[in-house]
């Protein structure tokens, strides 16, 4: 049966910084131009933390993020990188720009969005062959690891404040005996900003047969300094969760329809980026949730991811 998810986004007032009198040049952070989807405010459950609560500045940086310069002549040049040897092109939708340069024989293909800078790039136009072959002969996890860090550095695309996250499967099937097949994997890289965790904004490389790169998916936003702002504690920001605050700021998160308990073993701070078509002014902190979701009769329903914002 396949699962019905509520999604709640509650959201009343986005904060902004009112300069204060004595501090005339004080900057201000606007409210976020982005429509929120709304939930029906069913189901709220029980939220119990299983983990300590963290320890948090009182104060932290909103970075404003920089917006990428991005050409057809840039994208070209980018593409040569890839093999590919014709011009790159550029198209709009009603809410951004993409610029794109393909190969008709292969059908590889690049895609860079102009509002973000992400870079969506598909190797050929038959993914199955690299990533449902018959008899997969997939690298190991540590091959398959220098296999990307190797294709992005040899691209210029992997920045310096990138870590190596994880390699975990990229997708499976089951064979004629009933047995799971690992197809491909994926090899994600992560980021911390000022040793804080990024949050959102995928930056990752799909390896399939014989070790070969079928796809690859980044998103990475510079940044500079913006404003330091008061934060909440992590005590307001639980309580924010639990009462689905909408004083001030964001309470979001996905829910599973039946889960009555949500047990969270992790509570952090991260700074969120908004997804590849998203052209973002700001990246602002928020407390991270993750835990698992229980119906009233103590079984799993599956995983959980909230957030809250922090800024007061």
């Amino acid at each position: 049966m396949l699962r019905r998810y509520i999604i709640l986004i509650l959201c009343v007032t986005f904060l902004t910084l009112t300069p204060a009198c004595s501090q005339p040049d004080s900057k201000v952070i606007p409210k976020p131009d982005l429509p929120i989807p709304s939930g029906d405010g069913s189901g709220q459950p029980e939220f119990e933390l299983a983990t300590d609560i963290p320890t948090v500045p009182e104060t932290m940086m909103v970075y404003r993020a920089i917006p990428p310069d991005i050409t057809v002549e840039s994208v070209t040049e980018l593409g040569r990188k890839f093999g590919f040897t014709g011009e790159a092109h550029s198209r709009f939708t009603p809410y951004e720009e993409e610029f794109w340069i393909s190969d008709k024989e292969t059908g590889a293909s690049l895609i860079v969005n102009g509002n973000s800078g992400g870079i969506d790039y598909h190797s050929t136009r038959d993914l199955d062959s690299i990533f449902d072959a018959k008899n997969p002969s997939l690298p190991s996890y540590e091959e398959a690891a220098k296999i990307a860090t190797d294709f992005l550095v040899e691209k210029g695309l992997l920045p310096a404040d990138r870590y190596l996250k994880e390699v975990d499967c990229g997708g499976s099937r089951g064979d004629s005996q009933g047995n799971v097949v690992v197809t491909h994997l994926v090899v994600t890289f992560g980021r911390k900003i000022d040793g804080i965790p990024v949050t959102g904004g995928k930056f990752g490389v799909r390896i399939g047969d014989k070790g070969k790169v079928g796809k690859l998916l980044i998103m990475h936003r510079e940044v500079e300094p913006y404003q330091e702002v008061p934060i909440k504690s992590s005590a307001e920001a639980f309580e924010d969760l639990k009462n689905r605050n909408v004083g001030e700021g964001v309470t979001q998160y996905i829910l599973p329809v039946g889960c009555a308990k949500v047990v969270l073993d992790e509570m952090y701070l991260a700074y969120k980026v908004d997804i590849i078509h998203i052209k973002q002014e700001y990246v602002s902190p928020v407390y991270k949730f993750k835990g698992e979701c229980f119906d009233e009769d103590g079984n799993s329903q599956g995983n959980f991811t909230g957030y809250v914002q922090a800024m007061k």
